[in-house]
């Protein structure tokens, strides 16, 4: 007998000559009467307890599976847009260099035409 029965069924083993009243079978027969009833009420219980876990966890594994899904599209589209962001990058890059270098070709041609006609003495302005 656990501690927790001897709580519960303290006055069980008492017989006549201990002053308990009734035999102990008789007290026996009660305990194990109402047990039976409240066995059966816990047992009720228990069944809807489990069965709301069992929803909840139901539930919670249905929302995680979703969340997975939701996650791994959101880190593919992630990834395209971290590939997109690098070409942009880089084409932007291009373009820069490709204007930088038009200006500079540019200014070399006007310091180039500008050189020649000083030289030619049309430099002179009214």
């Amino acid at each position: 007998m656990s501690e927790e029965d001897f709580l519960d069924y303290g006055d069980v083993g008492e017989s006549e000559s201990d002053g308990g009243g009734a035999p102990a079978s008789q007290e026996a027969d009660q305990i194990d009467l109402y047990a039976d009833l409240t066995g059966a009420s816990e047992v009720s219980e228990n069944q809807e307890s489990y069965l709301e876990v069992q929803q909840r966890a139901d539930a919670a594994s249905a929302k995680s599976t979703k969340l997975s899904r939701q996650a791994a599209l959101l880190q593919k589209k992630c990834d395209i847009l971290t590939k997109q962001n690098t070409a942009l990058k880089k084409n932007i890059s291009c373009l820069y260099k490709t204007a930088k270098l038009e200006i500079d070709r540019k200014d070399t041609e006007i310091q180039r035409l500008h050189a020649q006609q000083v030289s030619r003495g049309q430099g002179k302005t009214r």
